[in-house]
């Protein structure tokens, strides 16, 4: 049957009216089914999260009208706690609030999403009378283009007189997905933020004095677990500075991408040193053998999760951590609780400072997967437990300095008992030793201070030699000159004869170049690899330069045997010199001359440059 045609006309017409109420229909949202949070001047902050309604997208494809008719159709569901957590999830999540000011003030909020992981968030704000307004965020975006610079999430929402919004966020992430929010007056915002700053200061600075403070301790004692501490403890300042969002507001601003991977990177690092420092301290190698083997294996098991983590996504690689960190934190509470138990009070109080961390991280990953309601404690955990941790570390530490302070007492006083009862019977055996001794600790210093290979002075020797130098210049007021050499094309006799045949080069090289050196006090230094250096004392630039020309001629017409053939070589020299002054150091001494060697490098080789800044001639 054929339609007539003005029919078919209305009927189209009447298709598109209902097509078009139906529309409306859908993503008009009627106040009268959903909660409205009102918005008023005096507030300061209104907790957004407990308000939240939410709707998951597995596909992630809805856009913001399906959701709009989700909404209207009754699809969100409320989250039974107090802040919304979703765990570790695939999905992306629809989060919807209804904002109403029935005030006669136009009022200005800020949206606060307080979890600085979160990967990518979408915020949309929906007028009844003017057009949305839409902000993105989320650490997969480069710092710097955040609306407001801050570790949380900020996004700016307006409400004229009398007006109403409908707030809808898209959340999604590989971490765990948490959102505290908060809606703030700009004034109770930067109120809040200034004491949460202050206190993560307090926090970050009390983590950072230990540091130092250890820093300090190891150089005086020079024990060897306390590098094995310190990897740990920076360690977990960096991932707790990750955690807060200041390493990527200070550290990396612009590196969203290290920034998604450097997490699941410090936590195995962290760990590692971790296993490393307890096995050092406990000296389980000798009191645990069994538990040194699982300490072992776990170590390999970090190496392993630190290899693999740039190559697997965040949510992969958090979850392996997380598998590896609860055995883990069971195991380094139970092991200095064994070796307290044996008598060592240093393991007790590490014990009890370790607990106090390990709870702290515990609680954290508890919250991170339901088994614990999200709140101020179980999302400060960690930096509650990592306070008590350092003060429990400082107080092992100070137990273990008494405790060598009074066996260090007891025995100078045997010492002392032995020495008076034997002074007359052993003086001059006493002096024989003692003049062993003198000799051998001079035999061993000038051991140390020679490089194996050639012979001459060593990199060790030049950095002490070299600081004294400089003291002992600034002093005189005499200029400091010091010459950096490096053979030209040496890596072609590696390549062609081999590396004990550029061995015996080094060797070759080094007996010219020190025949050269006349002077008394001049010293020849092996630098590095194929690098030498001169310290030339009370010598300034002209001189300076003569040398090191002679140095160069004496090589280049030097004839070199090695390996049954004969090769001729060539050194290109950097020359500097100064005469210390004002507050500069040796460094700029250093800085001159291996400036002035690259450019003798570039130049051609086999030549002298001087560096940039020439002192008058002494």
């Amino acid at each position: 049957m054929t339609v007539p045609q003005g029919r078919y006309k209305r009927h189209r017409g009447l298709r598109l009216l209902l097509g078009l109420w139906l529309l409306l229909a859908a993503v008009a949202l009627p106040a009268s089914g959903l909660e409205t949070v009102p918005v008023e001047p005096g507030v300061g902050r209104i907790f957004l999260s407990p308000h939240l309604r939410w709707l998951e997208d597995r596909e992630g494809r809805l856009d913001l009208r399906a959701v709009r008719r989700a909404l209207a159709e009754g699809r969100f569901r409320r989250f039974p706690e107090d802040i919304p957590n979703f765990r570790y999830t695939d999905s992306t999540i629809w989060f919807h609030v209804r904002l109403a000011n029935d005030s006669a003030e136009w009022l200005r909020r800020l949206l606060e999403v307080g979890y600085p992981l979160l990967d990518d968030i979408r915020v949309f704000v929906v007028y009844s009378d003017k057009p949305l307004r839409r902000f993105l965020g989320g650490d997969r975006r480069p710092f710097s283009s955040r609306y407001i610079q801050n570790t949380h999430f900020l996004f700016p929402v307006e409400l004229g007189p009398g007006e109403h919004a409908d707030l809808f966020l898209r959340v999604r992430t590989g971490s765990a997905l948490l959102l505290p929010a908060n809606l703030w007056s700009p004034e109770a915002f930067h109120s809040s933020d200034h004491r949460r700053q202050f206190g993560d200061g307090l926090y970050y600075g009390a983590l950072l004095a230990m540091l130092v403070f250890n820093v300090v301790v190891f150089l005086f004692i020079r024990d060897g677990y306390y590098p094995l501490y310190l990897g740990f403890l920076a360690g977990f300042i960096l991932f707790q500075s990750t955690l807060d969002g200041y390493a990527y507001e200070y550290l990396w601003p612009d590196s969203p991408t290290w920034n998604d991977k450097a997490l699941s990177i410090f936590i195995p690092l962290t760990l590692l040193f971790l296993v490393l420092f307890m096995r050092a301290f406990l000296q389980l190698r000798a009191r645990a053998s069994g538990l040194d083997r699982v300490y072992r294996i776990m170590g390999w098991v970090m190496v392993a999760l630190i290899l693999l983590a740039p190559w697997l996504s965040y949510h992969t690689s958090i979850r392996l951590e997380t598998l590896v960190t609860l055995p883990l934190v069971i195991l380094v509470l139970f092991t200095p609780l064994r070796v307290g138990l044996q008598g060592n009070r240093p393991a007790l109080i590490i014990f009890a400072s370790w607990m106090a961390l390990l709870l702290g991280i515990l609680l954290y990953l508890m919250q991170v997967y339901d088994l614990l309601p999200v709140n101020l404690l179980t999302l400060s955990a960690i930096k509650f437990g990592a306070l008590l941790q350092v003060l429990g570390f400082a107080v092992a530490l100070l137990d273990r300095v008494r405790t060598l302070v009074v066996e260090n007492r007891s025995m100078q006083h045997q010492r002392q008992q032995r020495l008076e009862a034997l002074v007359e019977a052993r003086t001059r055996e006493l002096d024989a030793a003692l003049a062993e001794l003198e000799r051998a600790n001079r035999e061993l210093a000038e051991q140390n201070s020679r490089d194996q290979l050639t012979g001459v002075r060593n990199r060790r020797f030049f950095d002490e030699h070299l600081s004294k130098a400089w003291r002992e210049a600034a002093r005189t007021r005499q200029p400091l000159s010091l010459l950096m050499m490096d053979l030209d094309h040496f890596k072609r006799i590696n390549d062609c004869c081999g590396h004990p045949a550029g061995d015996e080069a080094l060797r070759q090289v080094a007996r010219v170049l020190d025949e050269q050196l006349k002077r008394a006090g001049d010293q020849l230094i092996r630098y590095g690899g194929e690098e030498f250096a001169a310290l030339l004392h009370d010598t300034a630039l002209p001189g300076a330069l003569r040398t090191a020309e002679r140095l160069r001629q004496a090589v280049e017409q030097a004839e070199f045997e090695i390996d049954g053939r004969r090769h001729h070589l060539t050194i290109s020299i950097g020359v500097a010199c100064r005469v210390p002054e004002g507050p500069e150091g040796a460094e700029r001494l250093l800085m001159l001359a291996d400036h002035a060697l690259y450019r003798a490098k570039a130049a051609g080789r086999n030549r002298v440059e001087a560096g940039d800044e020439k002192p008058g001639e002494a």
